[in-house]
């Protein structure tokens, strides 16, 4: 049984008794009758009020069930590929228009999580795509001219690209682990995981200065300090020779500031996208998910992050816990 069958049913049920009812009352107090009504026309107040009312329920079960008919149509238009699609309801504000919102709006949330999510997959098949071309490149001309290989060279360079690629996975593994989430936070000092970043961090010709208080929370040490090596990495790759970072801890913020290209303003909120880079670098390219996955560890300790262009060139990070 259909649910506008349902309906239809429900108003004859209710309407009967009620059509009924009123007949009775009107043939009681009628002037002139002193007689409750016969049963013949009884039964024909009875059959007109039924045809009445399987009419009406009908037409009004047609018209209350239209919007949830469009509903449904709509998703087995996205179930068959067509993601595009969107709930247009005719007729005043209502429940019905609120509900279309809502749906409108998680469709289009999902839209853009899908598209992101292909644009994701293809940067990462991009990124493994280069380095196992090079691989193979090096190998195949290796095995066509062995006498003219040089292993040792070889050798160093399949390293290399080995290690981009290991570098590459690692870096998907930690932005994997921090979208999912403090698994168990304990107290930890920011200032203290910095610290210890500092002191293996190699500045490459980068004068470093730090100023750190102690600053307190829940958290995951390990994924604060991925989180600090990352931003001061970004800070000492994409920064000019001879520049200068800082960084900063206080008062439940980290800053990450340096000296570097000049970064245009509408850029720098996208920095935090996977597999996006600024342009201007001079120095070697990473593999474009540092602040990816320093936004995704802040988001996991329930911060905030934002980075905005220094006048003169570089980017200042601002984390707030």
């Amino acid at each position: 049984m259909t649910s506008r069958t349902r309906i239809t049913l429900l108003y004859a049920g209710t309407a009967i008794p009620a059509g009924l009812a009123l007949h009775l009352l009107i043939s009681a107090w009628l002037p002139g009758s002193a007689t409750p009504p016969g049963l013949l026309p009884l039964a024909a107040v009875t059959l007109l009020v039924l045809v009445a009312a399987l009419g009406t329920g009908w037409l009004v079960a047609g018209r209350v069930l239209a919007p949830l008919r469009r509903l449904t149509g709509l998703t087995e238009r996205i179930a068959a590929g067509h993601p595009h699609s969107r709930i247009e309801l005719p007729g005043p504000p209502g429940e019905l228009q609120r509900l279309a919102g809502t749906v409108n709006g998680l469709l289009a949330r999902l839209e853009t999580a899908s598209v992101a999510q292909r644009r994701f997959a293809a940067n990462i098949a991009h990124e493994l795509r280069t380095p196992l071309a090079t691989s193979r490149t090096l190998l195949e001309v290796a095995a066509a001219h062995p006498e003219r290989c040089d292993l040792p060279d070889l050798t160093a360079k399949l390293l290399t690209v080995n290690k981009r690629c290991t570098e590459l996975v690692d870096a998907l593994l930690d932005l994997a682990r921090a979208e999912h989430g403090l698994t168990n936070p304990v107290p930890t000092d920011l200032a203290v995981i910095t610290a210890q970043a500092l002191a293996n961090l190699d500045p490459g010709g980068v004068s470093v200065s730090a100023e750190l208080s102690t600053t307190t929370f829940p958290g995951e040490p390990t994924l604060l300090l991925r989180l600090v090596n990352n931003l001061l990495a970004n800070a000492i790759r994409h920064n000019r020779p001879g520049g200068r970072a800082g960084v900063t801890v206080a008062d439940g913020r980290l800053t990450v500031t340096n000296t570097g290209p000049l970064i245009p303003a509408e850029l720098a909120g996208q920095l935090f996208e996977p597999f996006v880079r600024s342009a201007g670098r001079t120095r070697a390219a990473g593999h474009g998910l540092g602040l990816a996955i320093a936004r995704a560890v802040v988001t996991a300790h329930h911060g905030t992050i934002t980075a905005s262009p220094n006048p003169d060139g570089g980017l200042t990070v601002d984390v707030r816990f």
